[in-house]
């Protein structure tokens, strides 16, 4: 089973994706490029806000500020974008880069980092977030199931003090799955500024009671004009 195969992506492979909201988004844009360029595709990974430094050992083209104006990336190749590493991680392009970079159309897939959560399960942004480049054509919000349960606060989750406002929930609330729903739901939740179509990808899901549950959301959600996919993708399981 492929992640690129259970999500609604252009069949004329002119993408540019971004991706927001809890832990899991590296993760689920290093299988997504690796699957696309095994097609024979040519996929860029950029982010406008900051990715561990490592990823760049998953491309085959590495750049900081630009991609070289007399750059072509071969079929089924990864090129990695950032504007430059500080501390061990990759730092953010400014979104009019990538907005210029998807205007050369030099790439069939370009997907981007357009959020941080401190691997933490959900999050609410705060007002300067997440980066969105205009010409992003589907958002795709990343939320833990493993976030039911717990207590909001800043041990399990990112931003708690958001999280709290969008919700309208007070100090010790615990988390269940009609939050989910309402983050996902919220203006000021998961798909604040989002553009293009909506993915909620609600990952991290091991066991029936969790694949349950995630039906439920996405029973909820079904007029809302969100895709929902559910799975867990460390193990490439996908519902």
């Amino acid at each position: 089973m492929k992640f690129y195969e259970e999500l609604p992506l252009n069949k004329n492979n002119n993408e540019v994706i971004s991706f927001v909201g809890g832990g899991g988004k590296t993760t689920s844009i290093k299988v997504l490029a690796k699957e696309l360029s095994s097609l024979g595709l040519k996929v860029l990974i950029t982010t406008t806000t900051m990715i561990f430094e490592p990823i760049k050992n998953e491309g085959d083209n590495f750049f900081l500020g630009d991609i070289p104006p007399d750059f072509k990336p071969n079929p089924g190749t990864i090129t990695i974008l950032g504007e430059s590493i500080r501390d061990g991680k990759l730092i953010g392009c400014d979104r009019n880069t990538i907005d210029r970079v998807s205007s050369r159309d030099l790439f069939n897939f370009i997907l981007v980092e357009a959020d941080g959560a401190k691997r933490k399960p959900i999050k609410a942004p705060e007002s300067y977030e997440p980066v969105i480049c205009n010409s992003t054509s589907m958002t795709i919000g990343v939320i833990g199931i493993d976030a039911i349960g717990l207590e909001i606060n800043g041990d399990n989750v990112h931003r708690p003090e958001r999280i709290k406002e969008v919700l309208s929930v007070t100090d010790n609330h615990i988390i269940d799955h009609s939050d989910l729903v309402k983050l996902a739901l919220h203006p000021k939740g998961i798909f604040k500024e989002s553009k293009g179509k909506k993915v909620l990808f609600i990952n991290k899901i091991k066991v029936e009671s969790q694949i349950e549950t995630g039906k439920q959301i996405k029973e909820t959600l079904k007029d809302e004009n969100i895709f929902v996919l559910l799975g867990d993708i460390m193990n490439k399981v996908y519902y």
